[in-house]
């Protein structure tokens, strides 16, 4: 089975990101990747981002959006 655009995740080096944006520094130390849903990669975010295989939910944290879309982003979980 292929994957399709809704498929595919993506991920940026955090270090990258805070170079993009001096006020991402402040969560720096927390974190050593970015990841984003299929959907909101298709939103300008200022910085490249390279295509990863979707990551586990653990250890992650919803720093954009609602609540709710752990379960429509993780339903396994």
């Amino acid at each position: 089975m292929s994957a399709t655009v809704d498929d595919i995740w993506y991920s940026c080096n955090f270090s990258d990101a805070a170079l993009a944006d001096p006020a991402l520094g402040r969560i720096e130390a927390q974190a050593s990747a970015l990841f984003f849903s299929p959907g909101s990669a298709r939103m300008p975010v200022g910085v490249d981002l390279l295509a990863c295989a979707k990551p586990t939910k653990q250890d992650l944290s919803l720093l954009v959006g609602q609540a709710s879309s752990w379960t429509l982003l993780f339903p396994e979980s």
